[in-house]
């Protein structure tokens, strides 16, 4: 999976404090949501959130990797919709053509 997905997976999390909540947002399984969350985990060497059964806090590094994730999101956001449909055939060949 992507790393850009797996910030908006874990924005949705911590903006539900739920994996559940946040699973049915993405239309994803609640197990499948928490594995790949736990994976994003083991590739940033932190715990995101502090998991128990009522409450879903984020941890420091959470906190951290959710303010920048949040920026990185909007600012892919903001690149795509000023872009728009104009581009949508736009390929990678047509641009070295011009090169």
């Amino acid at each position: 999976m992507d790393l850009f997905t797996l910030m908006r997976y874990f924005i949705r999390v911590y903006d539900s404090n739920s994996f559940s909540a946040a699973a049915k947002s993405l239309k994803v399984g609640q197990s499948a949501l928490s594995k790949t969350i736990a994976h994003l985990e083991r590739e940033l060497g932190a715990p995101l959130c502090l998991r128990s059964k009522r409450q879903l806090p984020p941890t420091e590094p959470g906190k951290v990797f959710y303010e920048h994730g949040v920026k990185v999101v909007e600012d892919a956001e903001a690149a795509l919709s000023a872009v728009g449909s104009k581009w949508q055939n736009f390929s990678v060949r047509s641009r070295s053509a011009a090169h």
